[in-house]
């Protein structure tokens, strides 16, 4: 390029292929980055959600509230509208499935679940203020009632197993008289 004849001297042939190696990423290679960012803003820009950082949106939530919402108000409806279909439908034509039917729980979806630490703080004290019994506190952990245990239907207090009927009940104080063998 520079008009120079003795550089033509060094030039040499070769008589198999040679390979390149390129050791960096070139702007066109970096592109499908800027795509995916480019992406996410118009995702935001369609659910008229304006991203601040890649977690936080001034819909006023985390990226997990904003998918629960987004289960809730789009997924969970037409899931209902499947479930009904699917129900009224189908199922009715096969005659082994005949009295069963489909049910969706979205409470196993990641997003939709509940944080259990959150969940057994507030049931405890709803538990010791006896707000709550015991089956109820099983119950809202999803775990199986436990039948034929009245202490587990029965409502207490901080107290322990006492039942919340019997922790208003006074008794008089009865005062017994001295022995006579005290008195001397």
């Amino acid at each position: 390029m520079d008009n120079d004849p003795t550089r033509l001297g060094r030039i040499a042939g070769v008589n198999q292929a040679i390979d390149f190696t390129r050791l960096s990423l070139s702007t066109k290679d970096l592109m499908p980055f800027d795509f995916l960012a480019f992406d996410k803003k118009e995702i935001a820009s369609c659910l008229n959600w304006l991203l601040i950082d890649g977690t936080v949106s001034d819909y006023g939530g985390t990226i997990k509230e904003i998918k629960k919402e987004n289960v809730v108000a789009d997924i969970m409806p037409d899931l209902g509208l499947f479930e009904d279909a699917f129900n009224t439908e189908i199922l009715p034509r096969y005659k082994n499935y005949k009295n069963t039917m489909l049910v969706f729980d979205a409470s196993t979806l990641p997003e939709m679940q509940a944080d259990m630490a959150i969940l057994t703080s507030w049931l405890s004290t709803a538990l010791l203020d006896g707000v709550l019994n015991r089956n109820d506190y099983r119950e809202a952990l999803n775990y199986p009632k436990i039948e034929g245990n009245e202490d587990f239907e029965r409502y207490t207090t901080k107290m322990g197993i006492v039942p919340l009927e019997e922790t208003f009940i006074i008794e008089p104080i009865v005062e017994t008289p001295p022995d006579d063998e005290d008195a001397v």
